[in-house]
């Protein structure tokens, strides 16, 4: 829930967002004499038999475990991950808490978090983890993933079966940077365009933010940009701009270098940080993630940030975190499709019969129907809408603002607006899926984008491929 939120600036106040980061990455390590212990332990080898050299610091620690860098005997880079000893069980606890929350406020969402419990259980097994990712390595490896630009490739780490235990996982070394870092560098680098520094930046998009409502979604420049990202012209001035800047000092670095320098100390060249193209990027993390949910009938829907990364180098995209794999049977799979089609046409009739069909049922207190032509709609805008569905959701179920529709959500049943009756588990996790997506946008300044816009090119090809394939053709 940290991981999904810290990526959204709309949900919560600045230091929220910030303290919760921690959870995509920067979770403080545990000591590298307990990290040993646990993998000679689930090895059963002496750490040295099995690798040549192990670092000690890790490159990065999560929420239930923590990455090394290594080499193994054999002379593969490799990275292991190593799961906290207590992690399990703390999460046991968790859960245990927020189902006798939820049996308080929500009853009737307590089965359908019971369910995820046990998604989320899968992340405790690397075993699982290891098969998770042969999966996708073998169906989508170095597949080109956008649409239309043959430059991008994404990648998955492959794991070393007979290296991988409960608690332990070896797999191969990938290059680059996670996006939280890369969205940081972003950040500065937009603030340092408007004469201040990150956290000025922040501060000031965070007040700017507060004039977005359902009736104004203008906002000024600051606000627009933090929610609705920054234009593709707007990127390429940014990426040009900081590139163009390299190309003339390093151009009189090179002069003197061949002229004064070789008599004396030369200077060195500096390059600038230059930012990744954030609406390239996206539509390639889209079109991957739709490949998994229509064409694997299997997808990962944890996509935050931390779990992405980027070698700009070599302008490849690597997917991290494959402890879960949520199946999709392919009559889910095609109301899905279905229905961000719908959701993006504005077809309220067909957004209804597909949510039906997707599994959900709620009463809308205020007339007492089920299941509404209009607030569902209205509903299925908050859930892949991106933004502009927000929105335009708040205005039809008559919402001042998302503060008011959360605190919806925690009124007694007999006074809310909306009263879930049914929901299944595999959307609740496809909405996860999504937010997450959405929250990376943040990070690389595309803003909150629609779920349902951006799966829907994919959601057409596999409804094409899926009729032609009934009527034979």
């Amino acid at each position: 829930m940290g991981q999904v939120i810290s990526n959204q600036p709309s949900l919560l106040p600045a230091p929220y967002c910030s303290s919760l980061k921690i959870l995509q990455e920067d979770v403080p390590a545990e000591k590298f004499s307990r990290i040993k212990e646990i993998v000679e332990e689930e090895l059963g080898r002496n750490i040295e038999e099995v690798f040549e050299k192990f670092e000690e610091e890790p490159i990065g620690a999560a929420s239930i475990g923590q990455v090394h860098c290594a080499k193994l005997v054999t002379g593969e880079e490799v990275v292991v991950k190593v799961q906290y000893p207590e992690a399990e069980r703390f999460f046991a606890i968790d859960f245990r808490v927020m189902l006798f929350l939820v049996d308080l406020m929500n009853p009737q969402l307590k089965d359908v978090l019971t369910a995820q419990q046990a998604i989320f259980n899968g992340e405790f097994d690397y075993t699982q983890e290891g098969r998770n990712l042969r999966t996708v390595c073998s169906e989508g490896g170095g597949k080109d993933f956008n649409f239309g630009n043959g430059r991008t490739k994404v990648a998955f780490p492959a794991p070393f079966e007979e290296l991988t235990t409960r608690k332990v996982l070896v797999m191969t070394k990938c290059e680059g940077l996670t996006i939280t870092k890369i969205g940081r560098k972003l950040l500065e680098d937009v603030a340092g365009r408007e004469g201040k520094s990150a956290d000025e930046f922040v501060k000031e998009m965070k007040a700017k933010l507060k004039k977005f409502s359902a009736e104004d979604g203008k906002g000024d420049k600051v606000a627009s940009r933090a929610v609705n990202g920054l234009s593709r012209i707007e990127f390429a001035m940014l990426r040009g701009g900081v590139m163009s800047k390299d190309y003339l000092a390093n151009g009189g670095r090179a002069l003197y270098n061949w002229t004064a320098g070789w008599f004396g100390a030369r200077k060195e060249y500096k390059w600038s940080f230059v930012p990744p193209d954030g609406p390239r990027l996206m539509e390639l993390l889209w079109a991957e993630k739709a490949w998994e949910i229509f064409e694997l009938g299997a997808f990962n829907a944890d996509p935050h940030a931390g779990n992405i990364m980027l070698d700009v180098s070599t302008d490849v995209v690597t997917m991290l975190d494959y402890g879960q794999l949520i199946r999709v049977t392919p009559e889910y799979r095609e109301a899905f499709a279905r229905y961000v089609v719908a959701i993006d046409e504005g077809d309220r009739a067909e957004v209804l019969k597909q949510w039906k069909l997707l599994g959900n049922d709620w009463t809308w207190k205020v007339t007492g129907e089920v299941n509404p032509v209009d607030e569902t709609y209205a509903c299925a805008l908050f859930h892949f809408g991106g933004n502009a569905g927000m929105k335009e959701g708040m205005r039809i179920l008559k919402f001042e603002s998302l503060a008011d529709v959360m605190d919806d959500f925690y009124k007694k049943r007999e006074l809310r607006k909306i009263d879930i009756k049914k929901t299944c588990p595999t959307y609740g996790m496809l909405q996860r899926t999504c937010f997450c997506l959405s929250g990376v946008g943040f990070q690389v300044g595309t803003g909150q984008q629609s779920s349902a816009k951006m799966l829907r090119p994919s959601a057409e090809r596999y409804l094409r491929r899926l009729n032609n394939k009934k009527s034979g053709k």
